[in-house]
């Protein structure tokens, strides 16, 4: 399957053959090896000999703070992971990937604009709350 030539086109978050979506954020020491790491995720698919099958879509999204990398890949089948992202930017710290399977959802009637931002917002829990 071919790559895409883009390391940052947004995905069609609306796709109905996305199984499963995974996210993860990673936090890289400065704008520079931000730039590597996005540019090697995607190059790993290449020098790995090509677009695994199952992948939909992989997008690395640069952060405004110069230093994360959310990185978004929608599935059809199993994921396979690539070390070689690491390997080409040592030192990258990985969040925990959080796994998404779709459960319902809606598409809109009307065509959607052109993404300009996408915010992402974390939160951590020290214990779940009870009443």
């Amino acid at each position: 399957m071919a790559i895409p030539n883009s390391h940052s086109i947004v995905p069609d978050f609306t796709r109905a053959d996305a199984g499963l979506v995974l996210v993860t954020e990673w936090h890289t020491s400065g704008a520079d090896q931000q730039r590597r790491a996005a540019a090697a995720a995607l190059d790993a698919w290449r020098d790995d000999g090509g677009w695994p099958a199952g992948l939909l879509a992989d997008c690395s999204l640069p952060g405004e703070d110069e230093s994360t990398v959310l990185h978004y890949a929608q599935w059809s089948s199993e994921p396979r992971r690539v070390e070689r992202v690491d390997a080409a930017v040592p030192g990258i710290e990985h969040r925990e990937v959080t796994a998404y399977r779709r459960y319902r959802s809606t598409t809109p009637t009307t065509a959607a604009s052109t993404t300009g931002c996408l915010v992402t917002l974390t939160v951590d829990f020290d214990a779940a709350h009870t009443r």
